[in-house]
């Protein structure tokens, strides 16, 4: 879509046309200036036109190619930032693992405090040019897996803050810690309320880790691809396979 600017500059180009168009006529038909004179105008005036439009076409071109770069910038640092999510998740992952039945993963994950991560968000007046090249529900993708990204973030403090506050202290007064404990027993010595949300909180974790981990690698692949679409012969950030 042509700026403002660009617009106006070529509504008084035209202007000028058709007013030289129409006035040299005028001119001629009155005596008012000799052939000599027109031809020497006209070149005058068309030497001048030309001068103008090259420029104007110079600096467009210039315009132009600097908006390009810096949409490329910006599809690499979203890129960038997918592939860095995609790493936290994965790292947590690994973390969460080694846990598997309901119990384990509420009573025995220990408390982890990973980086807040609160530099992996996307600059999304960068990327609003996705809407005018006909990729909006790529934006809008972005936009729900980085939310669901720091919603998981934020499930992992939650649920850490809960278990080291509030569980952790009955277990130490009970010394459930140093002996292997029935786990109605250990329901009971907790009560309803610090047994259940222990179990929820944990359960709620370990689903919101495995659907990013499943969800953003695919939000990268279909980034890239956009990119690529749009650019065929840059070079974007790409997920290294599997091993």
């Amino acid at each position: 879509m042509p700026s403002p600017l660009k617009s106006r500059s070529r509504y008084i180009y035209a202007v000028i046309v058709v007013l030289v168009v129409i006035s040299l006529p005028i001119f001629i038909w009155k005596g008012s200036v000799g052939e000599k004179e027109v031809a020497a105008s006209f070149l005058a005036m068309v030497g001048t036109f030309l001068g103008a439009l090259f420029a104007f076409r110079l600096n467009e071109n210039k315009e132009n190619m600097k908006v390009e770069e810096e949409r490329k910038a910006a599809l690499n640092r979203a890129l960038f930032v997918v592939a860095r999510q995609i790493n936290a998740l994965k790292s947590l992952s690994k973390h969460l693992a080694p846990f598997h039945t309901e119990f384990e993963r509420a009573f025995n994950l220990p408390a982890v405090r990973p980086p807040s991560y609160s530099d992996l968000v996307h600059d999304f007046q960068d990327l609003d040019f996705l809407l005018e090249v006909g990729h909006p529900n790529v934006l809008m993708r972005l936009s729900v897996e980085q939310e669901g990204f720091h919603q998981t973030l934020e499930s992992l403090r939650v649920r850490n803050d809960f278990y080291v506050d509030e569980v952790q202290p009955v277990i130490a007064t009970n010394s459930f810690n140093r002996k292997p404990v029935p786990a109605q027993e250990f329901e009971a010595a907790l009560g309803e309320r610090l047994f259940g949300t222990a179990i929820n909180s944990a359960n709620i974790l370990y689903s919101l880790v495995a659907e990013s981990v499943q969800r953003l690698p695919a939000m990268h692949t279909e980034l890239f691809g956009v990119a690529k679409m749009l650019y065929p012969d840059e070079k974007f950030i790409k997920l290294a396979p599997e091993a």
